[in-house]
């Protein structure tokens, strides 16, 4: 809204080297870089927090470039398909030493197959 693209001229008017576009909703782009402003009410008219990632922080320090008044999110434990069977269910295989690309073709069929 008009009070948010005032705040935001007001937060460019002290960093003139750095460009703020509006993109769709809350996303917009700092320097190229997508990122999303959130608009929480203030004492002296609403504050601009960016969302950069897990990273949240005032807009005013997001600009200067200090780590100041930074909040992160806890990253996501990203886990394989293996990691959510559990280990009696998994399924292993007798090493084998193939000789050729062939044979390890062969090999890697057949336990995929029995993975099935």
């Amino acid at each position: 809204g008009p009070q948010l693209d005032l705040r935001i001229a007001q937060a460019l008017s002290s960093h003139p080297g750095i460009r703020i576009e509006h993109r769709s909703g809350s996303e917009y782009a700092v320097n190229g870089r997508p990122v999303r402003l959130e608009v929480l009410p203030g004492q002296g008219g609403p504050d601009i927090l960016v969302q950069d990632g897990p990273m949240r922080q005032p807009l005013a320090d997001y600009l200067s470039g200090v780590s100041r008044n930074e909040a992160w999110s806890e990253a996501p434990v990203v886990q394989s398909a293996l990691h959510a069977l559990p280990e009696r269910r998994r399924v292993s295989f007798e090493e084998v030493f193939p000789e050729s690309r062939h044979q390890a073709m062969e090999v890697a069929v057949m336990e995929a197959q029995a993975r099935e």
